[in-house]
């Protein structure tokens, strides 16, 4: 099918991943770029907390393994919005490419934005996801 481009900047993670997710399981091949923009709407510090403790979880080997930059947490809150066990799911995942900037071989003058998942409210609490992977 189609290569969509996403810029994710000044976007809220749960909004945007689930538009990508289902562009993904339609067969679409997309690319998410500017992940490290992407914001998480709450306290900072309580975010950042449950961040923290989501990456301690588990042991070293044995896992679960929880990402820590912003591309990696992005992946990985899409990967629960697809059946990930499935064919299907497996094959959309694979669809899917974050990227903390923009990389040199996507155009990203073409990029698309969804105003639906953008945060709009200057006086919202919410941290990025940049600030977050700094404090992990």
């Amino acid at each position: 099918m189609t290569e969509i481009v996403i810029n994710a900047a000044d976007h809220i993670l749960g909004r945007l991943t689930t538009q990508v997710a289902d562009k993904a399981m339609k067969g679409h091949t997309v690319h998410l770029i500017n992940c490290e923009d992407l914001v998480l709407t709450g306290d900072k510090d309580k975010i950042i907390n449950d961040y923290r403790e989501k990456r301690g979880r588990g042991a070293p080997y044995t896992g679960p393994h929880f990402p820590s930059t912003p591309k990696g947490i992005a992946k990985r809150t899409m990967r629960g919005m697809v059946p990930h066990e499935k064919h299907r799911g497996i094959q959309a995942l694979k669809r899917i490419k974050c990227h903390n900037t923009v990389p040199h071989d996507v155009d990203e003058s073409d990029a698309q934005t969804f105003d639906d998942a953008k945060i709009t409210r200057t006086t919202a609490k919410y941290v990025t996801m940049k600030e977050i992977t700094e404090n992990l």
